[in-house]
């Protein structure tokens, strides 16, 4: 009964709008899948809309309200078609169609293909093609006319891009089928290849493009599977194609190797004299040449070889210790280590190296420098992430933090001293607050708070004095679930309803600070008590938070 239970949660203004969608046929392609009901919206754009029907009602939709609202109006529109297409009882579509003559089907199929401008295109090209059977070259053409490049990152567009593209090469796929197989297989390579260039530039993040793409990549399957190649110029053609594909591209040509076994090794073979000839390859396709001979490296030695051809940055240079160090050669990791050194260029990359640098001395024995460093790093820059590395160096060399507390504190609180009034005075304070919570002194964390309520360290207090001081630890968490609850999107609603609940199992069995909870909730919920959706989301919970007295 998913409209009942929707209009349980959806606001009125909601509910007419879904009505008047579905009353207007606006609701496509429903299908049922488990307890979830999926289809197609057409409104502003096209939205792809889903509703689970289990013990908790869950919807989601590609429309800009579903992130602030908890049902949106083509959520309702769905439900209402659903349940109106489930209720009828009738047989289905295909059993009732399976009973017409072929002459009655033929009439109802051109006039539903000459009513939709976009279908009568579709057919009238496929007509076009099929009676004029096109080259390949007049096929790729199509190819590009059909995926041009274009840079878009606007979501709507995108999906206008990717519609028109699948309409235009409906045609040509399905002329596809009838080429040669050594052509259908240029056809379908050449095509993946442009739809993955063509996403360097399109921002498809909802991925509109799937359906296409998984059309394109079924048939270069189909393609290769018949080819009847022998297996050295199979291996030559994917070679010859790697050299010039794209990553979508790449990775389906990985599959095809993958399950081609007998042409696997010979393929392998084929990257290294590619790579050792004189042809001239650009620096992308000699990087996926050689990241190809990575995957079907036989050893960790083999591995590094060939990883160390393409190491051009400090991270690259690092992974290459990082192996030697997992296959305990200490001595080779130092020297990778080394040339590292030599490619630091940022800040990043120096913590990067300065972590790789502990690793290495903790395998060479040098526990003692390993510490002095892993202190070095940590006061010269002490913000919460340099603390929790220290936290790790300390894990990493078997280092009791206890014995080294006070060196830690004294060190942190003359780097206080010597920030003072300055920029990064407020970070050292806030290493100091993690630093007593650690040692189970929240008391002295207090001292370092000031007016900095919103901290990842000033929430970990707060909930380190729910039960010895629940109303200062209240005050500390407060700020950051109202400020959740503010931004007014399903999103923050769920993330401010999962930190009430975090406050409330830690308190649950301490009646004091319960009673201060009960209170607090009760506050926040007048205050915001305009924000039906998330006073909902509260009111949804078995437990409430606190149980009614």
């Amino acid at each position: 009964m998913l409209v009942e239970r929707i209009k349980s949660i959806a606001d009125e203004k909601v509910i007419k709008r879904g009505v008047t969608l579905a009353n207007k046929g606006k609701v496509v392609n429903v299908k049922l899948k488990g307890s979830t009901v999926v289809g197609e919206v057409l409104g502003t754009h096209r939205y792809s809309v889903a509703l689970d029907g289990g013990a908790n009602l869950y919807g989601t939709c590609t429309c800009p309200a579903a992130d602030y609202q908890a049902i949106c109006k083509h959520m309702v529109a769905l439900a209402i078609v659903h349940e109106k297409g489930s209720s009828k009882n009738l047989p289905s579509l295909e059993s009732w169609l399976n009973k017409r003559s072929k002459a009655e089907l033929l009439q109802s199929l051109v006039e539903v293909i000459e009513q939709d401008e976009t279908l009568r295109k579709i057919w009238h090209k496929k007509m076009e093609l099929s009676l004029n059977p096109p080259s390949e070259k007049e096929l790729k053409k199509l190819i590009t006319k059909a995926l041009p490049k274009r840079t878009i990152w606007d979501y709507r567009k995108v999906a206008s891009y990717f519609q028109n593209a699948a309409e235009q090469l409906q045609a040509p796929l399905d002329a596809a089928k009838s080429l040669e197989p050594e052509v259908r297989l240029e056809f379908f390579g050449a095509l993946m290849n442009r739809l993955g260039f063509v996403l360097y530039q399109v921002d498809d993040s909802y991925g509109y493009r799937l359906e296409l793409e998984h059309s394109v990549r079924e048939g270069f399957r189909q393609s290769y599977s018949v080819i009847t190649w022998d297996n050295h110029q199979k291996a030559k053609w994917l070679v010859n194609e790697l050299a010039k594909s794209s990553e979508m591209y790449a990775e389906v040509l990985q599959e095809a190797i993958e399950s081609d076994t007998q042409v696997r090794d010979l393929f392998l073979s084929s990257c290294v004299s590619k790579l050792e000839s004189n042809v001239k390859l650009n620096d992308e396709s000699r990087r996926l040449l050689i990241r190809i001979l990575i995957d079907g490296a036989t050893s960790w030695q083999e591995e590094v070889k060939y990883k160390a051809l393409i190491a051009k940055d400090c991270s690259d240079y690092l992974h290459l210790a990082e192996i030697c160090l997992k296959h305990d050669e200490e001595l080779d990791a130092e020297d990778w280590l080394l040339r590292a050194k030599h490619k630091i260029s940022d800040d990043f990359d120096q913590q990067c190296w300065n972590e790789m640098e502990l690793q290495v001395l903790h395998a060479l024995g040098d526990v003692k420098h390993a510490w002095q460093k892993a202190m070095a790093n940590f006061v010269s820059k002490p913000n919460c992430e340099a603390w929790q590395r220290l936290l790790n160096s300390c894990e990493l060399l078997h280092v009791d933090l206890f014995d080294k507390k006070n060196e830690i504190e004294q060190s942190l609180l003359r780097c206080l001293d010597s920030a003072a009034n300055s920029a990064v005075e407020s970070e050292i304070k806030q290493v100091l607050i993690l630093f007593y919570l650690h040692f189970l002194q929240p008391e002295k964390g207090k001292h370092y708070i000031g007016q900095d309520y919103e901290t990842p360290a000033a929430q970990k207090l707060g909930l380190a004095l729910l039960i010895d001081e629940p109303d200062y630890a209240l005050s500390l968490l407060d700020k950051s679930i109202t400020k959740d609850i503010q931004r007014g999107t399903k999103t923050n609603y769920h993330w401010a309803d999962k930190k009430l609940d975090k406050i409330y199992q830690q308190i649950k069995s301490n009646a004091r600070a319960l009673e201060v909870f009960s209170e607090y909730k009760a506050n926040l919920e007048q205050l915001h008590k305009r924000k039906i959706t998330f006073i909902r989301l509260l009111q949804a919970r078995d437990d409430y938070y606190v149980p009614n007295k």
